[in-house]
């Protein structure tokens, strides 16, 4: 076997693996994107029911007047199904105006100032789950 056909072959094998690892990258690198995509749109505040804007999610207008008891509103894309009471982890909030999350329905309780951001939001580990009510402020 001449050198030139035995690095024709190992290139060729080169170029194989390399092909099945690049499809591969290719193959995963939508569906990490999609992951990683938060849809909320310029004028309103989108809460997610997990971390960095993942699991279900509900919006609201920067012209709304919230929901003083998320317990009102159904949540069937929700781990378990059930309310959006107690649901919350993480927001964006692309509104020009300060929202406030309080731990208790009717703004009774724990308050928590949801500024105006273009990114995700988590909250601490203490308050994720924990937010009742949400009213937009000014």
């Amino acid at each position: 076997m001449s050198t030139r056909t035995s690095l024709a072959r190992r290139m060729g094998k080169v170029l194989a693996v390399g092909g099945v690892v690049a499809g591969a990258l290719l193959a995963t690198a939508p569906a990490q994107a999609a992951e990683a995509t938060v849809p909320c749109s310029d004028g309103w505040i989108c809460l997610y029911e997990h971390r960095d804007g993942r699991g279900a999610s509900i919006a609201f207008h920067e012209r709304s007047a919230g929901s003083d008891d998320l317990s009102k509103i159904p949540c069937p894309e929700c781990q378990g199904g059930g309310t959006w009471d107690d649901r919350m982890s993480s927001y964006v909030n692309k509104t020009s105006r300060t929202w406030w999350a309080y731990d208790t329905a009717h703004g009774i309780g724990e308050r928590h100032n949801l500024n105006p951001v273009d990114i995700v939001v988590n909250l601490g580990s203490r308050d994720e789950d924990q937010v009742s009510a949400i009213y937009p402020w000014g």
